[in-house]
């Protein structure tokens, strides 16, 4: 896959490096990445989706990994050219030095989280911010764009620090393919991509086995939820549907911007809300810094811990199904103002505590439902919603229950004015 390029020009670089001068299409002038991504798993009151295996996950991912024609590299910051021409930042290899580089020739436009990543190195506080203002404000001319390549491209010149450059490729709005800079990492940071974990985790047999009860992709995290050996039929037999299972998801993020990771929690069936246990316990993570192979070394005892972990957040969800409250929507709101949460997101709590898949109202599991599904609302109506949101009010979820459940006295929660 490449990009076109019947819709910019660009000069021959001279033999003494100068950088090119790039003239782009009508493009914005960063990439917008957050909340556009991926979601494979059931739907609301579908239940989960026997048929979406692990294997089915990672062969989809090597296709889109494929595409995407990721190229990592370590370079110091200046031995790029900054340009802001046409209002769209860009960076390009000064090929005189990095003869036969992959990444020499087409210019790298950047993602809002890579542009971040890559000012801080280079510019004082807020120098991104500031650069993308003089862009948009001064455009007669391309003044603002001529002012800020200039400025940009004199402090990245003592810029000789190795660091390493996550690039991959992507579309742009009006369907042109383009490289972009995702992220930016000390020359330490170790690669260890979702097909990575995706690999490593088939290579422990019985998670072949495993429904995947929910995958979601983002260029800021991946996501996979797990349940572990379930058996629906049983569960509506026995009246357990609406009750959650044990659940653990993995996460990993290859811009940097989460640890890989396994977290115990719980999913229900019926709503398809998860909650993310609190605790230390629940979690084992793996910075991207060093050698990636300990990363692997764990994955496998993390799994059989987070599993017994998960058992024991569902026996807590159980007994949150039979505490009761004397003014649950009270509660919740002092929960949630300990937790600074927004209006906007008690508001959502207020009418997911309603909803009919939550569990009663007057009970401190109905509080809990309510939290995880006004989560879950979040990012599945709004677009630019985040999964690294997502996953913060699903902990926070575990932590009012724990809270509950040691406030109660003979399984109910009584109030005092």
């Amino acid at each position: 896959m490449s990009a076109s390029i019947s819709n910019y020009t660009r000069s021959t670089t001279p033999t003494n490096g100068k950088p090119m001068q790039v003239e782009t299409p009508d493009y914005p002038f960063l990439i917008e990445t957050k909340g556009r991504g991926i979601r494979l798993g059931a739907k609301r009151g579908q239940s989960y989706d026997p048929n979406l295996t692990l294997e089915a996950i990672r062969d989809k991912v090597a296709r889109w990994t494929a595409a995407q024609d990721k190229v990592d590299h370590s370079y110091p910051l200046n031995m790029f050219h900054y340009d802001y021409s046409n209002g769209t930042a860009k960076m390009q290899v000064k090929s005189a030095k990095t003869s036969g580089n992959r990444l020499v020739g087409d210019p790298i436009f950047f993602t809002r989280h890579g542009f971040g990543q890559v000012m801080r190195s280079i510019l004082p506080n807020r120098g991104g911010y500031n650069m993308e203002q003089t862009v948009r404000t001064f455009r007669e001319n391309d003044t603002g764009a001529k002012l800020a390549s200039l400025y940009t491209n004199l402090w990245a010149t003592n810029q000789d620090k190795q660091v390493t450059l996550r690039t991959m490729k992507t579309r742009m709005p009006n369907g042109d393919v383009v490289r972009v800079a995702r992220s930016l990492g000390s020359a330490r940071y170790a690669v260890y991509d979702n097909i990575d974990f995706l690999n490593d985790l088939l290579d422990h047999s019985h998670m072949a086995d495993y429904p995947v009860l929910d995958f979601s992709l983002q260029d800021s995290a991946m996501r996979i939820r797990f349940g572990a050996e379930i058996d629906r039929q049983k569960l509506i037999d026995e009246g357990l549907e609406g009750k959650g299972v044990p659940m653990f998801e993995v996460w990993n993020s290859e811009t940097g911007q989460r640890e890989a990771g396994i977290m115990a929690g719980v999913y229900k069936l019926v709503c398809l809300n998860g909650m993310l246990g609190h605790r230390a316990t629940s979690k084992f993570g793996w910075r991207h810094y060093g050698d990636s192979e300990r990363i692997r070394v764990g994955v496998q005892n993390a799994l059989n811990t987070c599993e017994a972990e998960a058992n024991g957040i569902l026996r807590q969800y159980n007994r949150a199904l039979d505490t009761t409250i004397s003014d649950a929507f009270a509660f919740m709101e002092a929960e949630l103002t300990r937790a600074e949460a927004s209006g906007d997101f008690r508001q959502k709590v207020h009418e997911a505590m309603r909803d009919e898949t939550s569990s009663d109202i007057g009970t401190l599991a109905g509080v809990v439902d309510g939290i995880t599904l006004a989560a879950q609302k979040s990012l599945t109506d709004n677009s630019m919603a985040d999964l690294l949101e997502q996953s913060q009010w699903e902990r926070l979820a575990s932590r009012v229950m724990d809270r509950g459940l040691n406030q109660a006295v003979d399984n109910r929660i009584t109030l005092t004015v």
